[in-house]
């Protein structure tokens, strides 16, 4: 358990849980040569309270060797279980810890635990008025990060320019947690992003004429080889817009193709809060194969 944190008195009582995660480790400070069992709850309440709670509570239980990897088959996310807690301290950075004792009883569906979780819950996909279908997608494990999960994003598919463009939008880092507040940042993430695409549609014309005057002379003076040179309109009908990335402080970054110009490099141009060109640059970028239908 972390120290510095303040430790509540409403310990040696039974709490009512919907399991979100389970994981362990062996040993720990209360295991001796067991195990950990840590079970991550949320919503959660006090079993005999009416009040329950969004923000996750993180239980670790010791437990022996042989009761591990029974615990961790028998709880399934989306359990509601009871536990009773010896220790209870926080909330510290949005969530509650805890230090429980077996058994884990599962026990009944709890309709306050419930109408909370489908109030809270990161829905899978979205409709959005403005951006169409966005597709939730897991933020990646960062190993170099000591295996810290990237921001969660949304994914779909805008028209920019007139042109099919990919869309990424990284939602605000701390709101991976199932939260009210977290719901209200996704759609504030979600809202402003359809704002930007709008900005970067309007200006799109500038950005791509900005393109054409830093790579042309690029292009004609070194890179062309033994191919003809090219006219400025030919040069800008070989670009095409191609993805979006908008992050959680509202600037973005577009990719544009260049078809074979230059060798398979796209152009990387930074926007930002308005949908302006800050700058760009050349980078060599591997093309994910598309998962949306074309249109």
């Amino acid at each position: 358990m972390g120290s510095g944190m303040e430790c509540v008195s409403n310990v040696g009582r039974v709490i009512t849980g919907i399991v979100r995660s389970v994981g362990g480790f062996r040993g720990g400070p209360q295991a001796g040569n067991g195990s950990t069992l840590v079970l991550l709850l949320g919503p959660w309440m006090w079993a005999d309270g009416a009040k329950a709670l969004d923000r996750p509570l993180r239980v670790e239980i010791p437990l022996a060797q042989p009761e591990s990897g029974r615990a961790m088959r028998l709880l399934a996310t989306g359990t509601t279980v009871q536990i009773k807690l010896e220790r209870l301290e926080g909330p510290t950075r949005g969530r509650w810890l805890g230090l429980g004792r077996l058994p884990v009883r599962s026990v009944t569906v709890n309709a306050a635990l419930e109408t909370l979780r489908k109030a809270i819950e990161r829905p899978v996909a979205i409709e959005d008025p403005n951006l169409g279908r966005l597709t939730l997608e897991p933020g990646p494990i960062i190993t170099e990060l000591n295996d810290q999960q990237a921001a969660d994003s949304f994914k779909g598919c805008v028209r920019l320019g007139g042109r099919r463009c990919e869309l990424s939008i990284a939602l605000t880092h701390g709101s991976r947690a199932n939260t009210r507040s977290a719901r209200a940042r996704d759609r504030r993430d979600i809202a402003r992003a359809g704002t930007l695409v709008a900005k970067i549609d309007k200006n799109l014309q500038d950005i791509i004429d900005a393109v054409v005057r830093q790579n042309l002379p690029l292009y004609n003076e070194t890179l062309r080889a033994n191919r003809p040179s090219l006219e400025a309109d030919a040069f800008r009908k070989r670009l095409e817009p191609w993805s979006i990335s908008i992050w959680s402080e509202g600037s973005a970054r577009l990719l544009i193709k260049t078809g074979d110009l230059f060798a398979g490099q796209v152009v990387l141009a930074r926007l930002d809060k308005k949908g302006k060109l800050s700058e760009t640059s050349l980078t060599e970028w591997r093309m994910p194969r598309r998962r949306h239908e074309a249109w």
